[in-house]
C-alpha cells in the first residue's frame, strides 16, 4: 500500500532475504508469522501473502473479501490464535473440495486454462522470488 511501501522499502536487502528464508524453512507457524511481521511494513495481510505465494503448504490470503467469502467476521486485531485458526479451516474447505471432485472425477476445463495462459505467463515471474 503506499502507507507501507516506505516503510518496506527501508528494509536492507540482506535482511528480507536472511528473514524470508527462515520464515519458510521453519516448521513453526508462529515463527514463520512473527519472523515475516518483523519486517517494518510487514503486517499480518502482507505476511499472509508471502506465505500464499512461497510457502511450501496452503497458505490462505487474509483478506476482509476472502474471509466474507467463508462467513467469517474480521477480527478487530490479528493474532496468532485467529490465524491458526483461519489457516487451519480453510485448509479443511480446500481438502473437502479436492476430495469432492476427486470423487466426482471432475477437472478444470482446458479452455478455461488456455484463455488464462496470457495470465499466467504474465505472473511466471512470481516463482522467482519465492
Amino acid at each position: 500500500t503506499p502507507r507501507s511501501r516506505p516503510l518496506c522499502a527501508s528494509n536492507p536487502e540482506d535482511v528480507i532475504i536472511a528473514v524470508t528464508r527462515k520464515a519458510l524453512v521453519s516448521r513453526s507457524e508462529r515463527v514463520r508469522m512473527e519472523l515475516l511481521t518483523s519486517l517494518r511494513g510487514v503486517g499480518w495481510p502482507t505476511a499472509c501473502v508471502i506465505l500464499h505465494f512461497c510457502g511450501a503448504q496452503g497458505y490462505p490470503i487474509l483478506d476482509v473479501r476472502a474471509m466474507w467469502s467463508i462467513s467469517a467476521l474480521p477480527p478487530s486485531k490479528v493474532d496468532h490464535a485467529f490465524w491458526s485458526r483461519y489457516v487451519r479451516y480453510t485448509r479443511q474447505i480446500a481438502a473437502r473440495a479436492v476430495i469432492e471432485s476427486t470423487q466426482q472425477k471432475t477437472a478444470m476445463p482446458i479452455s478455461i486454462v488456455g484463455r488464462n495462459r496470457s495470465l499466467i505467463s504474465s505472473t511466471s515471474s512470481i516463482g522467482s522470488i519465492c
